[in-house]
């Protein structure tokens, strides 16, 4: 071990005490020599980030990102007027009501088949139906394939599916449906009944 001997009592003493640590001697300054130990810690000299490039950096980041949305093209301002929407901006505002600058869109209602124009469509009722057995905690799937209505769910077989199919059927009869069926998950036709 290398170090220092206290001039008092002799005691072999490790760099850096002030005093002796067995009889409280102060030491003599250490010797300025050669130090033998690698310098760790703080003692290795710091060096900087330069400041100036990271400046640089985010300015240069900053101006490219400024000169992309200043040369882009405003899609939104530009663009031309979809047609199958009807403008509701197009008309100036005189006091009348609202009500007849939504006509242009009763005649596309007109258009419809004579089984659609009597009520709901079937994709609608279909809708209502699924809802309507979430209600119940009867967590089915509802789809209109053709001329028919397929129910699918695990619980088909469960009594309170068949008055909240039975409520909904006059509504899709009403509809042009012929056929209504429940299937299970697998597949299995649980119940089918005409309309």
């Amino acid at each position: 071990m290398s170090g220092e001997v206290c001039p008092k009592c002799g005691v072999a003493v490790v760099p850096g005490y002030v005093k002796c640590p067995k009889c409280h001697f102060p030491l003599p300054p250490p010797r300025r020599g050669r130090n033998s130990i690698a310098p760790s810690g703080t003692a290795v000299q710091s060096t900087r980030a330069p400041i100036g490039a990271i400046i640089l950096v985010v300015a240069l980041v900053g101006g490219a990102i400024a000169a992309y949305f200043a040369v882009r093209p405003h899609h939104e301002a530009t663009a031309a007027p979809d047609e199958s929407k009807p403008s509701v901006m197009s008309e100036p505002s005189s006091g009348a009501p609202a009500g007849p600058a939504l006509a242009p869109a009763a005649p596309a209602a007109s258009a419809a088949t004579p089984d659609e124009s009597s009520g709901p469509s079937a994709a609608t009722l279909a809708t209502e139906l699924q809802h309507a057995l979430d209600r119940q905690r009867l967590w089915s799937t509802v789809e209109v394939t053709g001329s028919g209505v397929e129910v699918r769910s695990s619980s088909c077989s469960d009594a309170a599916m068949r008055p909240v199919v039975d409520a909904a059927a006059p509504r899709f009869k009403a509809a042009g449906i012929r056929r209504l069926r429940c299937l299970e998950e697998s597949g299995t036709v649980v119940f089918a009944r005409d309309l």
